[in-house]
């Protein structure tokens, strides 16, 4: 399943948080179907109005109140994406399909995050979005984003900040930590990529607290 966002405030369904994982150091995993591709500087993840993943003219980008840039990679309305950021400081590193696809340096930063969301209107487009997972003070790395990128609930339990599969709620956060999104207008559940739950050990309840129970393979190929 995924979560349906419509835009930008005032004028569609998306997602708020006034906290989130530390502002300069985290980690991101998730994935996207965008709705709408055309122009520029349409906000998807980020801190609100500080620094948010983008896309411009149907190229994946990111964009501060002081600086911005693309990548080189055309994206398309019809395709499921997998997105991995992470920041260590002011060095942010932006994976698209488990490739990097932008290297940056900027220093903005909000406790305020939002999928979607945007106080500038005819900046947000609209799209699905499905498993994002959110780490604190964690870095992942390439090989980590991989894998997170083929298992709907979190490889890497240390340091999770929150999880939400949007398969029953589009606010829940199922880590157990209890950090659920507000919503603006009324998003809505709808079909998600075809990626499983993951390979075992599996763990049910808090994933950071490491509760193994079983062996297995998880419905490697079930839509979600």
């Amino acid at each position: 399943m995924a979560v349906i966002l419509t835009g930008e405030e005032g004028a569609g369904s998306y997602l708020s948080r006034t906290s989130g994982p530390t502002a300069t150091s985290f980690s991101a995993s998730f994935w996207v179907k965008f709705t709408s591709l055309s122009g520029v500087y349409y906000a998807r993840l980020g801190q609100l109005e500080k620094i948010a993943i983008t896309t411009e003219n149907a190229k994946l980008g990111w964009s501060s109140n002081s600086s911005g840039g693309v990548g080189a990679t055309t994206v398309d309305t019809t395709s499921w994406y997998h997105i991995g950021w992470t920041r260590n400081g002011d060095t942010q590193l932006v994976y698209l399909n488990g490739t990097q696809e932008l290297s940056f340096s900027d220093s903005n930063s909000a406790t305020i995050w939002f999928l979607e969301r945007t106080s500038f209107v005819g900046y947000g487009h609209g799209g699905r979005y499905a498993h994002l997972k959110l780490w604190d003070s964690v870095v992942l790395t390439g090989a980590e984003i991989q894998q997170e990128m083929w298992a709907a609930r979190p490889i890497r339990g240390s340091g999770l900040w929150a999880w939400y599969p949007f398969v029953d709620s589009y606010t829940a956060d199922k880590s157990g930590n209890a950090r659920d999104w507000t919503a603006g207008a009324s998003p809505t559940l709808g079909d998600g990529p075809p990626v499983g739950w993951g390979a075992s050990p599996y763990i049910i309840g808090n994933p950071a607290a490491g509760r193994v129970i079983g062996p297995g393979t998880i419905w490697p190929t079930v839509t979600m």
